[in-house]
């Protein structure tokens, strides 16, 4: 059975949205409205309410935390202009990225991956949508990701309230892009502590589950951001005039960043395959040290084995049978013959 839920197409015929991802929960709609002398921040349960609250005279900045509920998402899309297909689209973990631009308003569609706990990548679902005086911003998960700008507005830093939302845009996929080089960074990171550990021992003990799990990383990072850069590449060159001539820099400058991310990926599937390598130089080795002792095990043995099967000979007539202490002078032979071999070897440095 497939791992990812299948697309319903009931939405096409009965123009009905349809969540199908697995964060399921009730959403928080978070208002920010600003201008240049205030900043206001309003939460509300219900989109109905914070309609009423909304300044019509300031530019707005609406945060969905919590897309699992259809009704808040279409009132919210409806009241800013948004087609059907790209709220549905919102609400598609499994989308493609993309980046749509039409008369009133651009959207992004993306997607953010975030580490569990566990070692492994979870993926979430963003949207941000920005018109003329407004920018929404849909998320999964109730997470901050994007605290850094609501205090900005806040606090009025860098006078931000003076600026457009395709300005509020390009900072919150800055934020993203963050993410993306802090999480890239803690990964080479733990591949250059890794690569130390197998240079400094040829133990391999759950090392190649631990190469595995980035190999598995540094593709879902490569699905997430390649298709991203496109979309920046893309918006960047777009004549749309909801981006300001003088904002239009910043856009340049998120597809040029989304490109280093694309190097640092290329570097990344390096470091991993190198460690690939590594784990099975080790593998080698280790292999080659047991067989190493095996040898000499059966080195010193192989002597031993003769004489015992010289004086187990089965013949009448055999001078040492006879004698006395002849027990005991074959064990003694066997003891001083199994040290000398052991001494030879020593000095011949086929062991530590």
């Amino acid at each position: 059975m497939s791992k990812h839920r299948r697309r319903s197409t009931k939405h096409i015929i009965n123009k009905s949205l349809e969540y199908t991802g697995a964060q399921i929960s009730d959403s928080d709609l978070i208002l920010v409205d600003y201008k240049e002398d205030y900043a206001k921040i309003s939460i509300f349960d219900d989109a109905s309410k914070m309609f009423h609250s909304i300044d019509p005279n300031a530019n707005h900045w609406v945060r969905i935390w919590g897309i699992s509920d259809t009704l808040d998402v279409e009132s919210v899309g409806k009241y800013f202009g948004l087609h059907y297909v790209e709220m549905q689209d919102i609400l598609i973990p499994q989308h493609v990225v993309k980046v749509q631009d039409s008369e009133t308003h651009i959207s992004a569609i993306l997607n953010l991956l975030v580490p569990d706990g566990n070692g492994d990548l979870q993926q979430e679902r963003l949207a941000l949508v920005f018109g003329k005086d407004f920018i929404l911003s849909f998320q999964e998960k109730k997470e901050s990701y994007f605290s850094e700008v609501a205090m900005a507005l806040q606090d009025n830093i860098g006078n931000i309230r003076n600026r457009k939302s395709d300005y509020i845009f390009c900072l919150l996929m800055n934020l993203i892009l963050d993410k993306y080089v802090e999480l890239i960074s803690d990964i080479e990171e733990n591949l250059e502590n890794l690569e130390d550990d197998l240079l400094e021992s040829i133990s391999t003990d759950d090392r190649k589950e631990e190469i595995q799990k980035y190999r598995r990383q540094q593709q879902q990072l490569r699905k997430a951001i390649i298709p991203l850069k496109e979309a920046l590449i893309r918006l960047s060159k777009c004549d749309s005039g909801l981006i300001m001539p003088n904002v239009r820099i910043y856009f340049g400058d998120l597809a040029d960043r989304a490109h280093f991310l694309v190097e640092s990926l290329e570097n990344m599937r390096e470091m991993v395959m190198g460690l690939m390598d590594l784990y099975l130089a080790n593998n080698d080795l280790r292999m080659n040290e047991i067989m190493k002792r095996l040898t000499v095990v059966s080195t010193i043995f192989i002597p031993l084995t003769f004489l015992a099967g010289v004086w187990g000979m089965n013949f009448e007539v055999m001078p040492e049978t006879k004698f006395k202490y002849g027990y005991f002078a074959a064990l003694i032979t066997m003891i001083v013959v199994a040290f000398s071999v052991w001494v030879y070897l020593k000095r011949r440095k086929w062991y530590d």
